[in-house]
């Protein structure tokens, strides 16, 4: 799930978070009580709040691209990199051209709305 800006063809753009515990990852469905706040289209909404359209392309059609990035003592390992990179996985599938500065935006106020430390934080766009 994304931001309307940024993608196209009723895209969306998810950005999640899995915390980390005795450097195991943790999946969403396991740590659903770690996440509060997720980001979506360009929102910050409760997790109860976040839905995806059974219309996404990404459900209809099986495509998108994601990165999973590790948080350390509260900042995003390499993001600018990880960025640049789903930026260029978007284009191979044919994806229009993202806001990195408003996912990266988005990436940062996820993590201080989950007071996120050590954590993993996903983004996915379809």
């Amino acid at each position: 799930m994304f931001s309307g800006t940024a993608i196209l063809r009723s895209s969306e753009l998810i950005i999640a978070l899995w915390q980390f515990f005795d450097s195991v990852e943790v999946r969403a469905t396991v740590s659903e009580d770690f996440v509060e706040k997720v980001w979506l289209n360009g929102y910050l909404l409760d997790r109860e709040e976040a839905k995806i359209s059974v219309f996404d392309h990404g459900l209809v059609c099986g495509d998108g691209v994601f990165e999973t990035i590790g948080v350390y003592g509260g900042v995003a390992f390499a993001l600018n990199k990880h960025l640049e990179r789903l930026q260029r996985s978007a284009a191979g599938i044919g994806l229009p051209s993202l806001d990195l500065k408003l996912i990266s935006g988005g990436a940062m106020a996820l993590l201080l709305a989950n007071r996120c430390i050590d954590c993993k934080l996903r983004i996915t766009v379809t």
